[in-house]
């Protein structure tokens, strides 16, 4: 993760000083006026053969270096020599370019100003070349690292389940040893010649009332034994699984329960459950959520939510889908928008078009309005991801994103974000800060508590408001989900009533 991190800010600052040059050279070009740009051509114009072979060796070594700075720091030692010898062939081949300029110029402007500008020119062209290499280098290495931390929490996850499972194996396979070993001793210590002449008796006479006492005992200590052990493995149980531990270990407010129940596909659409099944309990739970939103919208505005989670395959595009369905259903003008350019799941849900989307109006500057899908839903629109871009956290961290949030906001009642796991990559807490608030999706009895700690931990550090968590998958029964979900819904419509002027 630490190795991404500094890769994706290598490329971030190579894109800025790239701009940066950029900017300068078109100021040098204007200061040296109509007339003077016309006899001073691009720097790829002048070339020979040593020219193109220091041109050669430099791709080269960015090629080599982004190699290395895959498994070392700029800090290293391999790092900061091949780093030296770009510089050095940059240097010389600068001084190449200079004097085939100047062979061809012999008659320009004396002026020391004007032949200042010109040698910046030159090493301005030179520097802009050298970076779009290392960017295109820079970017292939960053998707590399981005491939290969994306399925990072699951195989961390699946390590510890194995790891649990061979230390119950290796335990029930010493019993068996034991076992074993007993049953060889009793064996041995048989004997083929020994006769039987009485049969034992018991030294205590009991009455019928001492072996109703003993059996009584008996099964309070077996009770006690079997409690024990259930509380010994409860406690070394480290995953989520109700509502108390929701509140108590994370933190946070629960803002809602999505039980686990079998639901009819319908076509692939089972995310839209909310909207074809609106009087079962699955749907319900979506209009609680939908009311809690609701109740914490009183005294600040809610209009754009971002719905992440821990990891992947949570829920979180079930639920995000389903929540806009509620708000929809509510006569509100509702936009979800996929903002998980890396495993979009938005136009599954809905089978429709994944691109173009988000990254073509970020990448490509497209009008919002050309690319917006309208479903068939009432109220609920749609903005799916587009292809995949090459830097999809910086193009939700740029200004165009935060201008098109703001649009967003003006032409709709609420904004819905769909958005990666947190610990996968950096994307969330990118957009975390710049949303009205965050619901983080948690899978009941799935992921350890440490790492939905971890990723709460990440988004308030980046100044996320962090609404709640929305309790997937729960394993309830339908008394007590009626109960909760009811008692729930008379206490939201109490405080609804009370904020009201009378």
């Amino acid at each position: 993760m630490q190795r991404l991190s500094n890769l994706e800010t290598l490329y971030v600052n190579t894109v800025i000083e790239r701009q940066i040059d950029e900017t300068r050279l078109e100021e040098i070009k204007r200061l040296l006026g109509e007339q003077k740009r016309q006899v001073l051509p691009e720097i790829s114009h002048y070339t020979s053969p040593l020219v193109e072979r220091f041109r050669d060796k430099l791709s080269e070594l960015e090629y080599e270096r982004a190699l290395l700075l895959r498994e070392f720091t700029p800090e290293h030692q391999e790092v900061k020599d091949l780093t030296y010898e770009i510089e050095q062939t940059q240097q010389v081949l600068a001084e190449e370019v200079k004097g085939l300029m100047e062979a061809d110029l012999p008659t320009l402007d004396p002026l020391a100003t004007y032949k200042n500008l010109l040698n910046e020119m030159i090493d301005l062209q030179l520097s802009i070349s050298t970076q779009k290499r290392r960017e295109a280098v820079l970017a292939k290495t960053v998707d590399h690292y981005v491939n290969q931390l994306e399925n990072l929490a699951d195989k961390e996850i699946e390590v510890s389940r194995l790891r649990y499972k061979i230390e119950v194996k290796k335990n029930t396979y010493e019993r068996f040893l034991q076992k074993k070993e007993q049953v060889e001793l009793s064996i041995a210590m048989e004997t083929g010649d020994v006769q039987v002449l009485d049969y034992a008796f018991s030294a205590l006479d009991l009455t019928g009332h001492q072996k109703a006492t003993t059996m009584a005992w008996s099964m309070v200590a077996a009770l006690l034994g079997a409690t024990g052990i259930a509380f010994f493995l409860d406690m070394n149980d480290k995953r989520i699984k109700n509502e108390g531990e929701v509140k108590k270990v994370l933190g946070l407010p629960l803002m809602g329960m999505v039980p686990k129940i079998r639901l009819p596909h319908r076509g692939g659409l089972v995310e839209t459950v909310a909207h074809y099944e609106e009087g079962t309990p699955y749907a319900e739970s979506f209009r609680k959520l939908r009311t809690q939103i609701e109740f914490k919208s009183i005294d600040t505005p809610l209009k754009t939510i971002l719905c992440t989670s821990t990891r992947q395959e949570e829920g979180k595009t079930t639920v995000i889908t389903n929540l806009g369905i509620s708000f929809a259903q509510k006569g509100e003008r509702v936009l979800i928008v996929d903002c998980d350019l890396r495993r979009p799941a938005l136009h599954k849900s809905f089978a429709t078009r994944r691109s173009p989307g988000l990254s073509d109006i970020l990448v490509e500057d497209t009008a919002w309005q050309q690319v917006v899908q309208e479903t068939d839903i009432p109220n609920l629109y749609i903005l799916t991801s587009g292809e995949r871009p090459r830097n999809p956290s910086e193009l939700l961290g740029s200004a165009r994103m935060k201008t098109l949030i703001e649009q967003f906001s003006a032409q709709f009642d609420r904004v819905l974000f769909d958005i990666s796991s947190v610990l996968a990559v950096t994307d969330s807490a990118v957009l975390g800060p710049i949303c009205d608030g965050v619901i983080l999706t948690v899978k009941a009895m799935e992921v350890p508590r440490d790492y939905i700690l971890q990723a709460i931990e990440i988004l308030n550090s980046v100044g996320s408001n962090m609404l709640g968590v929305a309790l997937n998958g729960v394993k309830i029964s339908r008394r007590s989900y009626y109960y909760y979900y009811y008692s729930e819904e008379a206490l939201a419509g109490n405080h609804t009533a009370a904020a009201q002027p009378s």
